[in-house]
């Protein structure tokens, strides 16, 4: 699929920032989507196109028992993503900055749209595409993109601006989501689009 399928008019279509924080940053993983997610983020204030970004919050008290244990099976329950902690923090230069246009949701579970009204946020300000980006692709990410398809909205994934540890991983991911469920686009191929439509003109 081509861009020109694609329907990124900056009014129908939001940016979903997934888990840009300090505890799934470091490692390499912020850096590897530095480029392209600061290329997405400023064409999107540019053009006015709606930016989310999205905030993981994993204390126990706040999560479902099957997430927990899954949590635990991996050495992470009570570790990552505690709420205060510079850990949940967005990544320096990627913080939300909420206003009618911006906004942030937290959310307890892998995916965006489970428990955060996410969908309906989306659908009172008329979006009908998503554009994906952050960490991880094969967690959250993925999670977040298929349950955006399953919600009815069209889904684009930035390619160079998501992250998977496992590069092998991250090839087959993003081709399974471009075949089932949506788009992978570059970062420049995306912002591009929205860099030809001056904030406040409607496509």
């Amino acid at each position: 699929m081509t861009e020109q399928l694609v329907d990124l008019a900056p009014s129908r279509t939001a940016l979903l920032v997934v888990d840009v924080q300090n505890d799934f940053c470091s490692g390499g993983g912020g850096e590897a989507i530095r480029t392209g997610l600061r290329r997405l983020v400023d064409a999107a204030r540019a053009a006015d196109v709606l930016r989310v970004f999205i905030r993981a919050i994993y204390d126990p008290k706040y999560l479902g028992a099957p997430f927990a244990a899954q949590l635990t099976k991996l050495g992470r329950l009570g570790k990552v993503c505690q709420e205060g902690t510079p850990g949940a923090a967005f990544w320096p230069g990627f913080e939300a900055q909420p206003g009618p246009r911006e906004i942030e949701i937290v959310k307890h579970r892998y995916s965006a749209f489970r428990g955060t009204g996410l969908a309906d946020t989306l659908r009172a300000h008329g979006i009908a595409t998503v554009v994906v980006t952050g960490l991880t692709l094969s967690t959250c990410v993925g999670a977040t993109a298929r349950d955006a398809f399953l919600d009815d909205f069209f889904v684009v994934i930035a390619a160079d601006a998501v992250f998977d540890p496992d590069p092998a991983r991250q090839a087959s991911e993003l081709a399974f989501l471009d075949r089932i469920f949506g788009t992978v686009l570059p970062s420049e191929a995306i912002a591009s689009v929205w860099t030809r439509t001056p904030a406040g003109v409607t496509e």
